[in-house]
């Protein structure tokens, strides 16, 4: 039987996963974050989407990246550690939820609430924040027009604008594997969105690429996204 070079083939898979990611836009020079203090918000950060549901989501693999860990990997990033414990605490007593089988996966996971005072913190540290959204979707699950599904949940959108309230320099990074309604970008007037999809076992690594300036997002939509979803005549 042929060996195959495991190591090869990661590496493509990271190279293909940045490829198609998609920076939505970028005003000011958000992005990279190379040379800068940075604050990561949302438990995204750690529990990352590697796939959706369906016959693709019961694929076994040996690991799966996060971007955390990967930032950490680059020499050029401040990540704000203090903050990121926060986070790492609050995930350790609220783990992720898979549900009970391929079809009953959550769109959405339980977010850490946050506030002021913990974000006015967090600037004290950083000049830049990231904050990271995720939803699951696949084979037969598609969103509803729901909180947690196709709109942001009030804990997310929260985050959002309290994060936007101390920080000018925002970059929302969508850990997704479809549409999802965008109306909280002008809303807080963010600077900059990255779609990163869901890239597999090394996507987490490839959006540190990313994110980091190593690699130039290449990726666009394939789909459009409607302003509302009733503008979608499937909607009904």
């Amino acid at each position: 039987m042929k060996k195959y070079n495991m190591k090869e083939f990661c590496d493509k898979c990271r190279i293909a996963a940045a490829e198609g990611c998609v920076l939505l836009k970028n005003d000011d020079g958000v992005l990279p974050l190379g040379g800068s203090g940075v604050s990561l918000f949302g438990r995204f950060q750690r529990d990352y989407y590697k796939s959706g549901v369906g016959s693709g989501g019961m694929v076994n693999v040996d690991y799966t990246t996060n971007i955390i860990d990967s930032l950490a990997e680059k020499k050029n990033v401040n990540i704000n550690w203090e903050l990121a414990e926060i986070y790492k605490s609050w995930i350790d007593r609220h783990p992720f939820t898979s549900g009970e089988d391929w079809g009953k996966m959550p769109w959405s996971q339980p977010e850490m609430p946050i506030d002021d005072e913990l974000v006015k913190n967090a600037r004290k540290n950083s000049e830049k924040a990231v904050v990271f959204i995720g939803r699951c979707m696949g084979e037969g699950y598609d969103f509803g027009c729901k909180k947690g599904g196709w709109y942001l949940t009030d804990i997310e959108e929260n985050m959002i604008g309290c994060v936007r309230r101390f920080f000018d320099d925002v970059c929302v990074v969508l850990n997704i594997g479809g549409l999802m309604d965008f109306g909280w970008i002008e809303k807080y007037g963010i600077k900059s969105v990255l779609i990163i999809w869901q890239g597999g076992m090394e996507g987490a690594m490839a959006e540190a690429d990313i994110l980091c300036g190593d690699v130039n997002p290449s990726g666009k939509l394939t789909d459009t996204f409607a302003a509302s979803f009733d503008d979608y005549p499937s909607t009904a």
